[in-house]
């Protein structure tokens, strides 16, 4: 039988700041995916579509370097020409907060761009499934594992 006290000392072994840390972190491929998903649509993280394709880009994804998906006009930015600003997204967590970046972003116009346009980050609703989603079952697995319970 456990006690009151028993539980008492495996709850003050445990620090949730520094779990929820490490489930940040043991999770970032699913989190930045989140991000991900809405930037293959062509959307914001405020769910806006950030533009549509032009003829002419259309015309100059014809030729090299071909980009990795389509360029057709009217249809949304895709954000993949050569895989750089998604292959590279990643997350930092800082007091409680998770922030979006890419090392990906390319020359200072293109940086700008990305801030502009808010293409790094997620709306209040993809906020909710990864914290629902993601973060705390794997966090609630992590203290049942660390108290036993």
């Amino acid at each position: 039988m456990v006690t009151v006290k028993d539980l008492l000392n495996k709850l003050k072994g445990v620090n949730i700041t520094s779990l929820t840390a490490t489930v940040i972190k043991e999770h970032q491929n699913e989190i930045v995916q989140v991000n991900q998903i809405a930037l293959d649509k062509g959307e914001n993280y405020l769910g806006q579509t950030v533009g549509l394709y032009s003829k002419s880009t259309e015309l100059i994804a014809k030729e090299a370097p071909i980009p990795n998906l389509p360029k057709k006009a009217g249809q949304p930015y895709n954000f993949n020409w050569g895989g750089n600003l998604l292959d590279k997204m990643f997350i930092t967590y800082r007091n409680s907060t998770i922030k979006f970046d890419s090392r990906g972003k390319g020359d200072n116009q293109k940086q700008l761009f990305v801030g502009i346009n808010r293409l790094m980050g997620v709306n209040e609703k993809d906020s909710k499934l990864i914290n629902n989603e993601i973060i705390k079952p794997a966090l609630q697995k992590k203290f049942r594992a660390k108290t036993g319970l």
